[in-house]
């Protein structure tokens, strides 16, 4: 209750700078989760010191192509080769509940975010070769909690017994990587996930603690196409949105993508091809084929701006996206990824 009181007296800046002044930060690998296997899911809880800033997964493994068939990269990989990634906490909020492919999307959402795309000779992603032969494929997806390098809002307090913070991870099988053609024989005989976390030192003095009252989540949804016309995708309302990626899958949207408050409200109304260049603007890079980036969070500089253009869904009862999508869309299906941020309600 004494620090609560202390922090109210400060204001946000100040707190953050005394922070900056009495804590350290700490880069640590964790013991790596070797032989694993396709089709399989795997834990791991993370150590009950200082306060944790991001998580990242090491990915390392091969296939083996056996025929000369052609054999193409499936969308999307490496990174989805990770079905599901989940990072749970046991007061009930999930900060990350997301696939490797998702989770890819918003990775490269960032200032040259161009460097995690997959490319042979990348240290931190490289495209297996699609010939006859074993080929090692390495990549880096990273979950950070907090909003950025710089504010640390979304802190985590592992040292705390009440607290236990675990990752759950959902591994792929092979064709998960590759779409092989006829014939195609592909084997994948090893893979190997390492932890890194990057957490900070508790503050040695009461003022310079961080409030830990918000959560930065990140979460997805996904909704089948109808036939052509309209598409509305209805978001959940209750938490405030930094980010919202649109996954169109191959989709044509013959007219602009509208965010609506409440279905009246329609503060950005966006044609595919203008919201692209933006993305590429903000990022220095083009997103993907077929997905597109709603950045609130964006003043000059990727990830590192203020919280003017977020939006709050607390008090709306409405929260859409819509835009019409070309005929022949009927059974694909459209994902949403978003990032928000949600306050701990008070026991």
């Amino acid at each position: 209750m004494r620090i609560q009181q202390q922090q109210q007296q400060l204001s946000p800046a100040q707190r953050a700078e005394l922070f900056a002044v009495h804590t350290r930060q700490h880069i640590n690998e964790l013991p790596a989760m070797v032989g694993l296997g396709p089709d399989r899911t795997v834990n791991f809880t993370l150590p009950k010191t200082r306060m944790l800033s991001k998580i990242a997964l090491v990915v390392e493994g091969e296939i083996t192509i056996a025929t000369a068939a052609a054999t193409t990269w499936a969308r999307f990989a490496p990174y989805n080769i990770l079905r599901r990634v989940q990072v749970s906490i046991n007061n009930g909020f999930n900060p990350v509940n997301v696939s490797g492919a998702e989770l890819y999307l918003t990775n490269i959402a960032r200032h040259n975010g161009s460097v995690l795309k997959p490319a042979a000779g990348n240290e931190r992603t490289v495209a297996p070769g699609l010939t006859v032969g074993t080929h090692p494929f390495r990549f880096v997806a990273e979950m950070p909690i907090t909003l950025n390098e710089r504010d640390m809002v979304g802190l985590v307090l592992l040292q705390n017994e009440e607290t236990v913070v675990t990752v759950n991870i959902d591994i792929g099988g092979v064709t998960n990587l590759v779409t092989p053609a006829g014939g195609t024989v592909l084997s994948f005989p090893t893979f190997r996930i390492t932890p890194v976390i990057t957490t900070f030192s508790i503050p040695a003095i009461p003022q310079a603690f961080p409030d830990l009252s918000v959560l930065k989540l990140l979460q997805s949804q996904v909704n089948e196409a109808p036939t052509s016309g309209q598409m509305t995708v209805r978001m959940p309302v209750g938490t405030t949105y930094r980010k919202i990626f649109l996954d169109m899958n191959g989709i044509t949207i013959p007219g602009t993508i509208d965010v609506i408050f409440n279905q009246a409200d329609t503060p950005y109304s966006i044609t595919p091809r203008y919201l692209r260049a933006i993305n590429e603007e903000m990022y220095g890079d083009e997103m993907p084929a077929d997905v597109y980036a709603l950045d609130f969070s964006y003043q000059g500089l990727a990830d590192l701006g203020g919280l003017r253009d977020y939006i709050d869904t607390e008090r709306l009862t409405e929260f859409w996206l819509r835009f019409p999508v070309a005929t022949g869309a009927a059974g694909r299906l459209v994902t949403t990824v978003f990032e928000t941020l949600s306050r701990l309600r008070p026991q």
